[in-house]
């Protein structure tokens, strides 16, 4: 059964449902407590976060079940600074139609991306053509991270 979805722009006052929807599909992979602590403040959307940047939201039954923030930096460069889908709806097709929606704005056309990966998410963006270019350090100290890149040539 195909679920209808709406995906519209999100607002700052979505910041405490973002929130949530970040720690509970970050808890989603099993990662310990006290790491989830650790993450916390990153997992914690502000309102100017919102304010600042482009940010869809992705609605179905009534109920928001992910976002994406897209930050476009000084130089024209832009970055995934969040894609998050609730656990319920992981795997089933809404975190692909939410980036490939944000992907396919106009203004996003030739523009080099980049995302800081949980490595869980590495298949997923790779389906976008993202390839991982370095490791980052993380948190706690002795993780890396998958810095990925690609540049946005596709038609979605």
């Amino acid at each position: 059964m195909v679920m209808s979805y709406q995906i519209i722009r999100g607002q700052a006052e979505d910041h405490n449902s973002f929130s949530k929807i970040a720690f509970s599909a970050k808890s989603y992979w099993g990662y310990p407590a006290e790491w989830l602590e650790i993450w916390k403040p990153d997992l914690t959307i502000s309102p100017q976060l919102i304010a600042e940047n482009d940010v869809w939201k992705i609605i179905t039954e009534g109920k928001i079940i992910g976002f994406t923030i897209i930050i476009t930096h000084p130089d024209g460069s832009c970055e995934v600074e969040h894609c998050w889908i609730s656990p319920d709806y992981i795997g089933k097709g809404f975190g692909g139609k939410l980036l490939r929606y944000a992907l396919a704005q106009p203004k996003y056309a030739q523009k080099r991306f980049g995302v800081l990966a949980d490595p869980h998410a590495v298949p997923f963006y790779q389906k976008f053509g993202f390839k991982t270019l370095k490791e980052i350090p993380g948190k706690p100290e002795g993780r890396t991270l998958p810095w990925m890149e690609m540049t946005n040539s596709q038609t979605y």
